[in-house]
């Protein structure tokens, strides 16, 4: 290794949804990210509801 360090940096798009966000899954079914507050202890969803019917994006 060379001991590089590339420096960027980072710009937030999205309002915060957890205090501590773990173990990002995808639900298909509702075409969300979904992921644990691990400090609030609860699901922390990203991103808009599919409407019922819409076909799951990919």
């Amino acid at each position: 290794m060379s001991g590089t360090i590339a420096e960027i940096e980072a710009e937030q798009v999205t309002p915060a949804v957890a205090e501590h966000g773990e173990g990002p899954v995808w639900d298909a079914r509702s075409g969300r990210q979904l992921s644990v507050d691990m400090h609030r202890g609860r699901p922390a969803p990203r991103g808009p509801r599919r409407q019922p019917g819409a076909p799951a994006r990919r």
